[in-house]
């Protein structure tokens, strides 16, 4: 492990907050060598670090969607294989910030749609697989139709904080 490394991984073990979070944020800033440090820690094995790695990996997406690109298949491999929920969640918000190539489209449908579907998916992870499948939709309407059904057959059983946002999308796509 480079020392960069080590820092970074003490960095995000401190203790999980919010604060630690925007720590680790600040540590990688606008250096695209630091930020590259950090996606081999969130592609790593090490249960706790790529936890905490994809929380700052979100916001550090947000700040910088341009660096995702070239990890992006790297990314839809780790969501689609993830080590810890919050890589499928905050993977799929990070794809939600930028353009995604059409190229994934079919591998981040098949995954939305199976996130969506399950009864058993958390509410976070439906809620960004929504986002990311309706980003898809905006581009191809043909498929709005099918997740108009899927989301309409989630809502008896869905928590009100996922009714709220399939329902807005809902309307939006009937």
């Amino acid at each position: 492990m480079t020392n960069l490394q080590e820092e970074l991984r003490e960095l995000i073990l401190y203790k999980h907050s919010k604060e630690q979070r925007d720590k680790v944020v600040a540590w990688v800033g606008n250096d695209r060598r630091r930020f590259d440090v950090l996606m081999q820690l969130f592609l790593g094995d090490e249960y706790r670090v790529v936890q905490r790695a994809a929380w700052a990996l979100r916001f550090i997406g947000e700040q910088h969607p341009e660096w995702i690109k070239a990890y992006l298949d790297a990314l839809v491999k780790a969501i689609q294989h993830p080590t810890h929920d919050a890589v499928v969640r905050n993977g799929l918000l990070v794809l939600v910030e930028m353009d995604i190539p059409k190229k994934y489209w079919g591998e981040l449908l098949e995954m939305g749609f199976d996130y969506l579907m399950k009864v058993s998916t958390p509410t976070a992870i439906k809620r960004a697989a929504l986002l990311v499948v309706a980003k898809i939709c905006e581009q191809e309407p043909e498929l709005r139709e099918e997740l108009v059904l899927v989301l309409q057959d989630q809502m008896p059983h869905a928590p009100v904080g996922f009714r709220n946002i399939a329902g807005k999308f809902i309307k939006k796509f009937s």
